[in-house]
């Protein structure tokens, strides 16, 4: 018998004892029903008390069983994961080196198209490093999901970089949107959880800064059932 066998047994025991003593007849339904609830909740707390005394160990040969399978993935693959590896520092070195030989350039005049491309790139680096690591996991399928996330990315920058300065201006302007409904979520789940995560005070201060989005975009830049595209114009979304 295991040991949750043996917790079950001791459970049950305890309690048929209990209400035997207290001159309850087990045959009545509600109390048959009664008991079972108590089993189960009674259960659970041992097993949760059984479990904590043996994660440390269970995770380790869990870990320990990861980090085979990783090993023999990367083996198997060692060549491909190499090239990806150095084309993700080949990218990291470029955006480093361009960003020193322009950081003056960007300072004295901003560039908004080069700001979004930036900011576009970082986030491709960001993306494919993840994919790099859910391929070297063993997880394909979710690194084929961020390969279609990096492609995205990629058609945006080709989309800011063929319509300009303006463009790129809506695109970086709409962070405020995004940041907007953000704080929305976060008030949202603040009730359920009942927790506070945001003050009325930041909240407000990114209300305002939605308001005069509105009035210089219109209103069609801050509604949600445009979100995460609203930046682009509604006649160039239709085309």
């Amino acid at each position: 018998m295991s040991h949750t066998d043996d917790s079950l047994e001791m459970i049950l025991d305890n309690i048929l004892r209990e209400y035997a003593s207290n001159g309850k007849k087990l045959a009545d339904p509600e109390l048959n029903e009664e008991i079972s609830a108590l089993i189960k909740s009674k259960l659970a707390d041992v097993l949760l008390e059984r479990l904590k005394s043996t994660v440390s160990d269970k995770l380790e040969a869990s870990k320990e069983i990861e980090n085979q399978f990783e090993a023999a993935v990367y083996i198997t693959w060692k060549k491909p994961f190499d090239l990806l590896d150095l084309l993700l520092y080949i990218c990291l070195e470029v955006a480093s080196e361009f960003n020193s030989e322009h950081r003056s350039e960007t300072f004295s005049k901003p560039s908004y198209v080069q700001a979004a491309l930036a900011r576009q790139q970082a986030n491709a680096c960001l993306v494919f490093n993840e994919i790099i690591h859910l391929l070297k996991s063993g997880f394909p399928s979710g690194a084929h999901s961020h390969w279609r996330t990096l492609h995205e990315i990629a058609c945006v920058s080709y989309f800011i970089s063929k319509h300009g300065k303006d463009m790129a201006k809506r695109f970086l302007d709409y962070e405020v949107v995004e940041s907007y409904f953000q704080a929305e979520a976060i008030l949202e789940h603040e009730k359920k959880m009942d927790c506070k995560l945001l003050s009325e005070k930041d909240f407000n201060a990114v209300k305002e800064k939605v308001d005069e989005i509105r009035k210089t975009y219109g209103s069609e830049f801050v509604r949600k059932a445009s979100y995460p595209y609203g930046w682009v114009p509604s006649a160039l979304q239709k085309t």
